[in-house]
């Protein structure tokens, strides 16, 4: 977590001047917590402590596809569902975890719709990167490549 402070100047047009930089620096982050502290000097002010992490482009999250759970499928999709639901309970049964652990149901018919056929497919995909991509994006393809 980072932190950044701010004054916000009571007189004009100072702040003016002051709010536009605050707002600026909190459309830019995540806010997780700020503080407040009135000063009273010759020129009185407010002090903002914010404490914030950087927030993830809107583009990333929202050019990122997931169906939910309930979609409708048609046939070949409810078999590439089914078998990828299969896997996913001999994956979870070997880990000795619950299969949404392994991932959700939600991303099985993800898998059923869109049908990645290369790892690069799976940028498409929310929350599909990384060590959970690593771990199962190989067996996944295979199972969807059987069909």
């Amino acid at each position: 977590m980072k932190v950044k402070s701010f004054k916000l100047r009571i007189d004009a047009p100072y702040n003016i001047e002051d709010q536009n930089n605050i707002n600026e620096f909190i459309s830019k982050v995540q806010i997780k917590k700020s503080v407040s502290q009135f000063v009273q000097r010759d020129i009185p002010f407010w002090s903002f402590v914010f404490f914030y992490v950087d927030k993830i482009e809107d583009k990333t999250i929202n050019d990122k596809i997931l169906y939910p759970k309930d979609t409708e499928l048609n046939e070949e999709q409810k078999r590439i569902y089914d078998a990828l639901r299969d896997w996913r309970q001999e994956v979870a049964n070997q880990l000795r975890q619950p299969p949404f652990f392994v991932c959700h149901n939600s991303e099985l018919v993800t898998f059923s719709i869109i049908q990645p056929r290369k790892i690069e497919d799976f940028e498409k995909i929310k929350g599909w990167n990384g060590r959970k991509l690593e771990k199962y994006g190989e067996e996944i393809i295979s199972i969807i490549n059987a069909f």
